[in-house]
């Protein structure tokens, strides 16, 4: 968080709040927030987006992971992770093959909230990173085809 005297400290609080309120009329100002954001505000940001505005925080979320830093890259699975969408399945396997850690850790726990399942891999390193990366891009799909029929 910033520092206790800036307003930004005053935000990013309200953020997380009016996030976890959820009132839909909020969807485009949030986005709009996290937009012109920097840093942790930024995150806490898209993180209420993807609490507000479900599956319209999904474009956003596709988008972000193509050029997010590490920090951006965990808020933008935790953003998938509460847009409650399946369309964010695939773009959270894309992140199993981040070189970060903590971006694959909260790939999988977004995917494991998304899909109801765990996959047999972890991913503390390259190989499980792979395996988990493997599993899910061959289950996902048939539990998808399942699930919409």
């Amino acid at each position: 968080m910033s520092s206790i005297n800036s307003a930004e400290y005053r935000r990013q609080p309200a953020i997380a709040a009016l996030g976890e309120i959820g009132n839909r009329e909020d969807c485009q100002p949030m986005l709009n927030i996290a937009a012109e954001s920097k840093n942790y505000t930024q995150i806490e940001a898209y993180v209420a987006a993807g609490r507000i505005c479900k599956e319209e925080a999904i474009t956003v979320f596709t988008n972000l992971i193509a050029t997010a830093d590490p920090p951006n890259g965990r808020g933008s699975c935790i953003c998938a992770k509460h847009t409650a969408s399946r369309e964010a399945v695939s773009p959270l396997i894309s992140l199993l093959q981040n070189p970060d850690l903590n971006v694959r850790r909260q790939a999988v726990d977004a995917l494991g909230i998304l899909t109801h399942r765990k996959s047999n891999y972890g991913v503390e390193d390259a190989n499980s990173a792979s395996e988990a990366y493997r599993d899910w891009s061959i289950t996902s799909p048939a539990a998808n085809s399942v699930i919409r029929r």
